[in-house]
């Protein structure tokens, strides 16, 4: 089934990649206290939401166009759907 949309080990490696820099800037960095220790005076905490809407809108464009993008396409588009997979095993840890 992978092998039909062209994606490659390379594909999942780099999605898992992001995931991995996304959720140590989103939960990490907060339980460490950093983003109490000045993240909101550098800025840096809206850098960071920026950055989260700039890949959810990669990430739709990716599905409009995913030919298109080619190689970032595809990294995208894992990227999305793992990422999708961990919020859904986390809202079901929480809410059941």
């Amino acid at each position: 089934m992978f092998k039909k949309l062209g994606l490659e080990w390379s594909h999942f490696l780099l999605a898992l990649l992001l995931l991995v820099v996304w959720y140590l800037s989103g939960f990490v960095l907060p339980l460490l206290g950093i983003q109490n220790a000045g993240i909101k005076s550098l800025g840096l905490l809206y850098i960071i939401q920026y950055v989260e809407i700039a890949l959810a809108a990669a990430f739709v464009l990716a599905i409009l166009f995913f030919k298109g993008f080619g190689y970032l396409g595809r990294v995208l588009l894992v990227f999305g759907l793992l990422f999708l997979l961990c919020y859904l095993v986390i809202a079901f840890i929480v809410f059941a």
